[in-house]
């Protein structure tokens, strides 16, 4: 599927049943900025925007809705910006809700009532109210470094839970994981936020975090994560890129190594990894 010809693909994503694919683009070379979406049967063109100012840097489909999720880029359109999230209602052209980040997005996932927002050194997690009525900030997860957003959230809309994965705080190759629930009481407005050990700050508000760590998932810096549909699965890459690593979640303390899978001898940059709807297979781009 042609996106736009001489535009810089800045992004591409799925939505949460991978029905549909969502691609980025920023202007090049005096094309336009925008965004495409894509059918995954047939790669028929769904919807396209251009923008005669600007572009994006990221992209995402919020559920099965017309609204996109849209992050600026170095040169954004008016109203859209590198620290803004903007739900933007494709069907009336409309800017919905603004989101406003301390710095620039590094990446950002979204499903049916979350978004995280990925920034320098850590991950904001913000709860999102039916037909976007508010879009509320819950926690705070510290990161390393994160210059490329390197993060997963696990992405079935009817689970209980919500799995978010991100490189550890701790030291490198460490692989750190939130497992996030909606809380049973709210403490007072008032009350300070609680924190955590690793540096989590929740607000009190509506979800409850558990943090679990794979303290050595690698010698060298997490290069890639990937968490499955309901987050019991996670695969882990370095930067050396020879061996992919599948851990489950789901255990009480320390998730458990199950897999250690050879990608090759020789060392390559990992740049995406998913895994199939029923979880029996595990793609790797290098």
């Amino acid at each position: 599927a042609k996106v736009c010809t001489g535009s810089a693909l800045r992004s591409l994503s799925f939505n949460a049943d991978l029905s549909c694919f969502i691609c980025a683009f920023a202007p090049n070379g005096g094309r336009k900025g925008g965004y495409s979406v894509f059918s995954a049967s047939d790669f028929a063109r769904l919807a396209c925007k251009e923008f005669e100012f600007g572009g994006f840097a990221f992209a995402e489909l919020f559920d099965h809705t017309n609204v996109v999720l849209l992050v600026g880029c170095h040169k954004s359109p008016p109203g859209f910006s590198e620290r803004l999230v903007s739900f933007y209602d494709d069907a009336n052209s409309q800017v919905v809700w603004d989101v406003k980040l301390p710095s620039p997005a590094t990446s950002i996932r979204c499903k049916r009532d979350l978004l995280i927002a990925s920034v320098e050194n850590k991950i904001l997690v913000y709860r999102i109210g039916p037909d976007f009525s508010s879009v509320t900030y819950e926690i705070s997860i510290p990161t390393l470094p994160n210059p490329n957003g390197i993060c997963a959230l696990s992405n079935n809309s009817s689970a209980t839970q919500t799995v978010i994965a991100y490189p550890s705080p701790l030291r490198q190759g460490a692989v750190g994981i939130v497992i996030a629930s909606r809380s049973s009481a709210a403490p007072p407005s008032n009350e300070r936020r609680p924190r955590s050990a690793t540096g989590v700050v929740t607000s009190g508000a509506t979800l409850a975090a558990e943090e679990r760590c794979i303290d050595s998932a690698h010698r060298e810096n997490i290069a890639c994560l990937a968490l499955n549909r309901d987050g019991s699965l996670l695969a882990t890459a370095s930067r050396t890129g020879t061996v992919i690593r599948v851990w489950a979640t789901a255990q009480a303390e320390s998730p458990r190594l199950l897999r250690e899978l050879r990608r090759g001898t020789t060392s390559a940059a990992i740049y995406h990894m998913a895994f199939s709807w029923m979880s029996d297979l595990l793609c790797c781009s290098s």
